[in-house]
């Protein structure tokens, strides 16, 4: 199923359901492109400008089928949920075409 572990985490990156990661607090005093952010601040990194970066991805509005490991937290999850939805997709699909009495066609 590497094919269709491509095809959801490729539609996971162009459909992004978190803009933002979780926030993290800063231990110490930072500068940032000439902006100090002191201790103690909360950030929160904007996702969709990391998954549509084009230092990361050749062609970040395209959808290509990527090779590579992404870390996220719901990964798993999302994953396991969009499996389920194949599975269930599949079965009904089969259920019908039996009922259709078309026996020979392989999903």
């Amino acid at each position: 199923m590497p094919y269709t572990d491509a095809v959801l985490l490729e539609t996971l990156r162009k459909a992004s359901v978190a803009g933002a990661g979780l926030p993290h607090t800063l231990e110490k005093e930072m500068v940032i492109d000439g902006v100090t952010i002191p201790a103690g601040a909360d950030l929160m990194i904007n996702l969709d400008s990391v998954l549509f970066d084009e230092e990361v991805f050749e062609d970040p509005q395209s959808f290509k089928l990527v090779v590579g490991r992404r870390a996220c937290l719901g990964e798993g999850l999302a994953k396991m949920e969009l499996l389920f939805y194949k599975y269930m997709i599949s079965k009904f699909l089969k259920d019908l075409l039996l009922q259709m009495n078309l026996r020979n066609i392989r999903l």
